[in-house]
């Protein structure tokens, strides 16, 4: 029952497909072999997709079949056009040769390299993606069931030897378990074996941790290899986490003006609105936000749009271009109202009020449009 699961990270969905391809099932006749004999003799092991892997740009899934002795890839622009057909998706397969052996993990490099590991020959196998070419470059009997291949920082390969195959054999007594982590030099040595055993453990409850002479302290290279990253789309989003950080904060920050002067606003309708005092500080008190509002929702229309929220960040320009039509609209009027209140004209004194409500209520709006960006967010 084998087949990919494609999941779209900006939308959510989730779809199967090459569901029981000839391509990810066991190769017919093909029997998994570790240090020359085959694994499980009698109850041979049935395994098709393992290793599985995506080129350092996004752009081409790799994948190998441990009962087999192939790898394969396909563009990824396939999987992410959500109306190819199964006959495209298959047509889009392309077999990169024969490895050597039977296979489990892989991953590439920064370069584009893949790196296969060969349970059948005790190594590590190399596919070059510009020559087209597949081979061996490393090898070691010490090596058993080499797994779980990745890249350090600067270059080279680790991997773990679990000696798997004598654990389906049953000949591994309790006590006995030995994991090896193997690393392999990114430019080894000419004449020298390159494989060496960095750190052995005697147990799989055993914590590894990552000693010393493990890590390559020169610089981190641009592009991380493997499969942390599943899309173009999910490796944008986290190139952004700067820029979302900084886009949450200013919108938490529009949320506080908001609210804080609606906060403020309201007790201010015990006011009765009857003095040219009163008028001035309500007046004085909306132009304050008027322009905070303004600034504050600029900030988180520009972080928003730099995070790659576009929708957030016209709704956010929205709200600073409705604090500058508002300032410009209800200031002048309550500037106006102010000035026939100091002149005793009674009648100007529930248009005042009248206004300060609009005002309030308009904030509150503003509020809650607020609050449901921020929840469409959240999900």
């Amino acid at each position: 029952m084998v087949g990919l699961i494609v999941l779209d990270f900006a939308s959510g969905q989730v779809r199967r497909v090459l569901d029981r391809h000839p391509d990810l099932q066991i190769e017919p006749g093909v029997k998994v072999v570790s240090h020359g004999a085959e694994v499980w003799p009698g109850n041979p092991l049935l395994l098709g997709i393992n290793g599985i892997a995506l080129s350092p740009d996004g752009r081409t899934l790799y994948w190998a079949v441990t009962t087999g002795t192939r790898a394969r890839s396909m563009p990824t622009a396939i999987l992410r056009k959500t109306g190819a057909s199964d006959a495209q998706i298959v047509a889009s397969i392309r077999d990169l040769g024969a490895v050597g052996g039977n296979t489990d993990g892989i991953v590439t490099d920064s370069k584009g390299g893949l790196y296969i590991t060969d349970v059948t020959r005790n190594g590590i196998v190399k596919y070059d993606p510009r020559t087209k070419a597949m081979s061996l470059i490393a090898s070691d009997d010490g090596v058993r069931w080499p797994d779980t291949p990745a890249i350090l920082p600067g270059g080279d390969l680790v991997f773990t030897s679990s000696s798997l195959n004598d654990h389906f054999a049953g000949s591994v007594k309790s006590g006995d378990e030995r994991y090896d982590l193997w690393r392999l030099p990114r430019r080894p040595q000419q004449g020298e074996n390159p494989l060496t055993v960095v750190r052995t453990l005697r147990s799989r409850h055993e914590r590894c941790k990552l000693c010393p002479e493990i890590l390559d302290t020169s610089p981190p290279r641009p592009a991380a290899a493997g499969l942390h990253l599943p899309s173009p789309t999910a490796r944008r989003k986290i190139k952004m986490s700067a820029a979302m950080f900084a886009a949450l904060f200013f919108t938490v920050a529009l949320l506080v003006t908001t609210a804080y002067f609606i906060m403020g606003s309201i007790p201010l309708l015990v006011l009765k609105h009857d003095t040219p005092l009163d008028a001035r500080f309500v007046r004085g008190f909306f132009n304050i936000y008027y322009v905070g509002a303004f600034i504050t929702a600029t900030a988180t229309a520009i972080r928003l749009a730099f995070a790659g929220r576009p929708g957030l960040a016209a709704g956010a320009a929205a709200l600073a271009l409705i604090a500058v039509a508002l300032r410009k609209k209800v200031i002048p009027k309550m500037d106006a109202l102010g000035a026939q209140i100091q002149s005793n004209y009674m009648e100007a004194i529930p248009g005042f009020r009248r206004t300060h409500i609009i005002a309030i209520l308009i904030n509150l709006a503003q509020l809650v449009a607020i609050v449901w960006s921020l929840i469409t967010w959240g999900r």
